[in-house]
C-alpha cells in the first residue's frame, strides 16, 4: 500500500477500486488472524466440538484459501483494468438519466433509463464503479 501512496499521492482517494482491494486484503488478514486465535482458544480451553486435528485442518484450509485470495488481490494492485474501467464507468454515468418510477414499491421508486435506447433498467441492476 505504501507503493500506491507514493505512486498516486493525494489522488489515491479517487482510486476506489484500488482502495477496495486493500480493504479486502485487510479483511482477509483479519479473518485469518481471528480464526487462528479462536482455534487456539478452543484448543487451550478444551471447548471445541471437533477433534484438535480436525480443527487445525479446518483453520489451515481457511488460511490457505485466504492466502490465495490475498495473493490474487496483491497481483491485481499492479495488473488490472482499472483505468479502462473508470473511463467506461464515466461513459455509463453520462449516458444514464435517473427518472422517477411511477410505481414506488419497485427499487425504491428509482430506475435508470439508458438515453440512447430509451429502455428502462432497474437501479438494482445498474452497478458502476466510478
Amino acid at each position: 500500500m505504501s507503493h500506491a501512496i507514493l505512486r498516486y499521492g493525494p489522488k489515491l482517494d479517487k482510486k476506489q477500486v484500488l482502495l477496495g482491494r486493500f480493504v479486502e486484503i485487510g479483511a482477509e488478514l483479519f479473518a485469518m488472524t481471528s480464526s487462528v486465535a479462536y482455534a487456539e482458544h478452543l484448543l487451550a480451553s478444551g471447548k471445541s466440538d471437533l477433534k484438535s486435528e480436525d480443527l487445525v485442518k479446518l483453520v489451515r484450509y481457511f488460511c490457505k484459501f485466504s492466502r490465495v485470495k490475498v495473493d490474487g488481490l496483491f497481483h491485481e494492485v499492479s495488473r488490472n483494468a482499472d483505468a479502462e474501467g473508470y473511463v467506461v464507468a464515466r461513459i455509463g454515468v453520462e449516458s444514464l438519466e435517473v427518472i422517477k418510477d411511477p410505481q414506488p414499491q419497485s427499487n425504491f421508486g428509482i430506475e435508470a433509463r439508458i438515453s440512447s435506447s430509451n429502455s428502462r433498467v432497474p437501479c438494482s441492476a445498474v452497478h458502476l464503479w466510478i
